[in-house]
Protein backbone atom coordinates (compact mmCIF):
# COMPACT_ATOMS: atom_id res chain seq x y z
CA UNK A 1 0.00 0.00 0.00
CA UNK A 2 2.56 2.20 1.05
CA UNK A 3 3.67 2.09 -2.86
CA UNK A 4 -0.02 2.72 -4.00
CA UNK A 5 0.29 6.45 -1.91
CA UNK A 6 3.58 7.42 -3.23
CA UNK A 7 2.76 7.14 -6.91
CA UNK A 8 -0.05 9.27 -6.58
CA UNK A 9 2.19 11.92 -5.00
CA UNK A 10 4.85 11.54 -7.79
CA UNK A 11 2.44 11.82 -10.33
CA UNK A 12 1.28 15.24 -8.41
CA UNK A 13 4.52 16.73 -7.96
CA UNK A 14 5.87 15.75 -11.67
CA UNK A 15 2.35 18.00 -12.98
CA UNK A 16 2.98 20.66 -10.08
CA UNK A 17 6.43 20.91 -11.82
CA UNK A 18 5.53 21.16 -15.65
CA UNK A 19 2.75 23.95 -14.57
CA UNK A 20 5.27 26.57 -14.42
CA UNK A 21 7.14 25.45 -17.57
CA UNK A 22 4.04 25.60 -19.30
CA UNK A 23 3.14 29.22 -17.65
CA UNK A 24 6.84 30.53 -18.86
CA UNK A 25 6.10 29.39 -22.20
CA UNK A 26 2.67 31.07 -22.23
CA UNK A 27 4.12 33.92 -21.22
CA UNK A 28 6.85 34.01 -24.19
CA UNK A 29 4.65 33.59 -26.70
CA UNK A 30 2.27 35.91 -25.61
CA UNK A 31 5.14 38.65 -25.43
CA UNK A 32 6.57 37.77 -28.58
CA UNK A 33 2.67 38.13 -30.18
CA UNK A 34 2.35 41.14 -28.22
CA UNK A 35 5.94 42.54 -30.14
CA UNK A 36 5.11 41.60 -33.57
CA UNK A 37 1.74 43.28 -33.38
CA UNK A 38 3.46 46.61 -32.00
CA UNK A 39 5.75 46.24 -34.59
CA UNK A 40 2.88 45.41 -37.30
CA UNK A 41 1.09 48.62 -35.66
CA UNK A 42 4.08 50.82 -36.12
CA UNK A 43 4.72 49.97 -39.50
CA UNK A 44 1.74 50.08 -40.82
CA UNK A 45 1.77 53.48 -39.30
CA UNK A 46 4.95 54.49 -41.11
CA UNK A 47 3.52 53.05 -44.53
CA UNK A 48 0.50 55.46 -44.43
CA UNK A 49 2.47 58.05 -43.18
CA UNK A 50 4.59 57.87 -46.19
CA UNK A 51 2.41 57.46 -48.49
CA UNK A 52 0.38 59.91 -47.54
CA UNK A 53 3.39 62.39 -47.69
CA UNK A 54 4.13 61.43 -51.46
CA UNK A 55 0.34 61.95 -52.78
CA UNK A 56 0.59 65.60 -51.22
CA UNK A 57 4.07 66.57 -52.19
CA UNK A 58 3.08 65.72 -56.30
CA UNK A 59 -1.05 66.73 -57.11
CA UNK A 60 -1.57 64.96 -60.41
CA UNK A 61 -3.22 66.61 -63.41
CA UNK A 62 -6.81 66.14 -63.34
CA UNK A 63 -7.90 63.47 -66.25
CA UNK A 64 -10.57 64.63 -68.56
CA UNK A 65 -12.51 61.68 -70.15
CA UNK A 66 -15.31 63.26 -71.80
CA UNK A 67 -15.60 64.85 -75.32
CA UNK A 68 -16.10 68.66 -75.21
CA UNK A 69 -17.09 70.48 -78.78
CA UNK A 70 -16.43 74.11 -79.72
CA UNK A 71 -18.46 75.08 -83.34
CA UNK A 72 -16.98 77.92 -84.49
CA UNK A 73 -20.31 80.37 -86.05
CA UNK A 74 -20.41 81.86 -88.72
CA UNK A 75 -18.98 79.50 -91.41
CA UNK A 76 -15.64 80.01 -92.71
CA UNK A 77 -15.48 81.07 -96.52
CA UNK A 78 -12.10 81.56 -98.48
CA UNK A 79 -11.67 82.39 -102.22
CA UNK A 80 -9.31 80.20 -104.58
CA UNK A 81 -8.56 81.29 -108.12
CA UNK A 82 -7.72 78.20 -110.24
CA UNK A 83 -7.10 78.46 -113.63
CA UNK A 84 -8.12 82.17 -113.90
CA UNK A 85 -11.51 81.04 -112.19
CA UNK A 86 -13.32 81.80 -108.75
CA UNK A 87 -13.56 79.36 -106.56
CA UNK A 88 -15.17 79.31 -103.28
CA UNK A 89 -14.68 76.95 -99.86
CA UNK A 90 -17.54 76.61 -97.14
CA UNK A 91 -16.79 74.97 -93.85
CA UNK A 92 -18.17 75.06 -90.61
CA UNK A 93 -15.77 73.69 -88.17
CA UNK A 94 -16.27 71.97 -84.66
CA UNK A 95 -12.95 71.45 -82.62
CA UNK A 96 -13.09 68.45 -79.73
CA UNK A 97 -11.40 68.78 -76.49
CA UNK A 98 -11.38 67.25 -73.86
CA UNK A 99 -10.03 69.20 -71.11
CA UNK A 100 -12.83 72.43 -70.85
CA UNK A 101 -9.67 74.95 -70.35
CA UNK A 102 -9.03 74.31 -74.17
CA UNK A 103 -12.50 75.73 -75.13
CA UNK A 104 -12.47 78.43 -72.71
CA UNK A 105 -8.58 79.71 -74.31
CA UNK A 106 -10.71 79.13 -77.55
CA UNK A 107 -13.70 81.16 -76.82
CA UNK A 108 -11.45 84.30 -75.04
CA UNK A 109 -9.07 84.09 -78.27
CA UNK A 110 -11.65 83.58 -81.35
CA UNK A 111 -10.65 86.85 -82.93
CA UNK A 112 -6.83 85.10 -82.98
CA UNK A 113 -8.01 82.05 -83.73
CA UNK A 114 -10.32 82.88 -86.71
CA UNK A 115 -7.43 84.64 -87.90
CA UNK A 116 -4.94 81.98 -88.11
CA UNK A 117 -7.63 79.00 -89.23
CA UNK A 118 -8.63 81.92 -91.78
CA UNK A 119 -4.65 81.75 -92.94
CA UNK A 120 -4.42 78.01 -93.08
CA UNK A 121 -7.84 77.40 -95.66
CA UNK A 122 -6.13 80.21 -97.44
CA UNK A 123 -2.92 78.90 -97.82
CA UNK A 124 -4.00 74.78 -99.25
CA UNK A 125 -4.26 74.33 -102.86
CA UNK A 126 -7.72 74.00 -103.97
CA UNK A 127 -7.22 70.93 -106.30
CA UNK A 128 -5.89 69.29 -103.43
CA UNK A 129 -9.15 69.97 -100.95
CA UNK A 130 -11.05 67.86 -103.63
CA UNK A 131 -9.99 64.40 -102.11
CA UNK A 132 -10.28 62.42 -98.95
CA UNK A 133 -6.31 62.91 -98.06
CA UNK A 134 -5.93 66.78 -98.67
CA UNK A 135 -8.93 67.50 -96.41
CA UNK A 136 -7.16 65.01 -93.99
CA UNK A 137 -4.31 67.09 -94.46
CA UNK A 138 -6.55 70.37 -93.86
CA UNK A 139 -7.83 68.93 -90.66
CA UNK A 140 -4.13 68.69 -89.28
CA UNK A 141 -2.94 71.64 -90.65
CA UNK A 142 -5.63 73.26 -88.60
CA UNK A 143 -5.12 71.17 -85.52
CA UNK A 144 -1.85 72.04 -85.75
CA UNK A 145 -2.64 75.96 -86.25
CA UNK A 146 -5.00 75.10 -82.68
CA UNK A 147 -2.47 73.94 -80.94
CA UNK A 148 0.12 76.42 -81.33
CA UNK A 149 -1.95 79.40 -79.98
CA UNK A 150 -2.94 77.49 -77.16
CA UNK A 151 0.51 76.66 -76.29
CA UNK A 152 1.29 80.47 -76.98
CA UNK A 153 -1.02 81.24 -74.48
CA UNK A 154 0.24 79.11 -72.17
CA UNK A 155 -2.28 76.61 -72.39
CA UNK A 156 -0.45 72.92 -71.05
CA UNK A 157 -3.75 70.88 -72.92
CA UNK A 158 -4.14 70.86 -76.53
CA UNK A 159 -7.14 70.33 -78.28
CA UNK A 160 -7.36 66.66 -79.66
CA UNK A 161 -9.35 67.01 -83.47
CA UNK A 162 -11.02 69.67 -85.97
CA UNK A 163 -13.79 68.36 -87.11
CA UNK A 164 -15.51 69.64 -90.53
CA UNK A 165 -19.38 70.27 -89.86
CA UNK A 166 -20.16 71.14 -93.79
CA UNK A 167 -17.39 71.45 -96.33
CA UNK A 168 -18.72 72.59 -99.81
CA UNK A 169 -16.18 73.65 -103.15
CA UNK A 170 -17.90 75.07 -105.61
Amino acid sequence: MAAKKQAPKAQAEATAVAAPASNKKMIIIFGAVLVLAIGASVGGTMFLLDSGAATNAAPEKPVYTEALYHTFQPAFVVNYLVANKPRFLQSELALMARDPAVLEAIINHAPLVRAKLLDTLSSQNFVDLQTQAGKEALQAAMLETVNTILFDQKIESKAEQMLFSTFVLQ
